[in-house]
């Protein structure tokens, strides 16, 4: 075994033997190649020499415009196939073989953090943004039809604890709420999926005090459509005159339950508002009398 340097070496190996490692840490084994007679043993494995170098952008747009052979813009490759030609298969054939880029290997945490501390203060410019987004649009998403764990799904549901949407407070144009309703038009959910946005809903409404969801509801009956119907019923069989003093201004009369409203909803243990138009008790206009504001205040005090 020697130190791996750029010098010439006498034909002490035999081929495919193991002469040194890289120098940048990776720890892979260099092998002897016939080639290595004449130029040298290399101190590292090809590509990893820049391992860990920082080049400003000034020299990256050198090392840029140096390429021979490739036009400005145009890429040596553009439009060529593996099987129109012999370098794209070839290189298509290499990218297989190699390991760090095969799909699903997973980055040991050291590499991740070297990676991030690379990348740290790198921006892309609106221009290039642009050009990223012009290359994506119209495929499709590459994880669509990809089943995510129910343990995936928890972790991601953690990490996102406490963090604002992006898009909170940013006002929808009517193309996009169109658009959105397009999209979500005709879309049968699963059993399950409406059963998930029931609990959910649920549980959310569960939070608020039994006294909201009471008020709440009757000012949803009292704004519905059957019940303007059934005080305005009760107005014309009276003439539209108070029962009591014979009151018949305009605006100033008001529909009295006999039986008083909210003891028919407690009587009949009305939760939601499809319970309230079933419930035929609420809409007898038998149970309806027309008082003025005085008088129905009067009444009130006296039950």
């Amino acid at each position: 075994m020697v130190d791996c340097k750029t010098e010439r070496t006498k034909d002490v190996f035999r081929i495919g033997e193991i002469v040194g490692y890289c120098k940048c840490g990776c720890e892979q084994s260099i092998i002897y190649k016939k080639y290595h007679k004449y130029n040298g043993i290399p101190k590292y494995i090809y590509g990893h020499q820049n391992i860990g170098r920082y080049c400003s952008q000034e020299t990256r747009i050198k090392i840029s415009q140096s390429e021979t052979g490739i036009k400005k813009g145009k890429a040596w490759n553009k439009g060529l196939t593996k099987s129109t030609d012999k370098r794209v298969a070839k290189y298509a054939d290499k990218l297989k073989n190699c390991n760090h880029l095969r799909t699903g290997c997973h980055l040991t945490e050291e590499t991740k953090k070297k990676i991030s501390q690379a990348n740290k203060g790198k921006y892309f410019t609106e221009n290039h943004k642009k050009h990223i987004g012009d290359s994506h649009r119209g495929l499709p998403s590459p994880f669509k039809g990809i089943k995510r764990s129910l343990e995936f799904r928890k972790k991601v549901g953690e990490s996102l604890k406490g963090r604002n949407a992006w898009n909170k407070g940013i006002p929808i144009s009517q193309a996009q709420k169109d658009a959105l309703s397009k999209m979500y038009k005709d879309r049968n959910l699963l059993y399950k999926t409406k059963m998930r946005i029931s609990q959910s809903l649920l549980k959310h409404y569960s939070n608020i005090k039994q006294d909201e969801r009471i008020s709440s509801l009757y000012e949803r009956i009292r704004k519905y459509y059957k019940y303007r119907q059934w005080r305005s019923d009760v107005f014309k069989r009276d003439n539209f005159t108070c029962q009591e003093c014979g009151d018949d201004r305009g605006g100033n009369l008001n529909a009295h339950h006999i039986e008083s409203f909210i003891s028919i909803i407690q009587k009949h243990e009305i939760i939601t508002i499809n319970q309230a138009i079933e419930c035929e008790a609420l809409w007898n206009i038998n149970n309806g009398i027309t008082l003025c504001k005085t008088c129905h205040i009067t009444k009130d005090e006296r039950e």
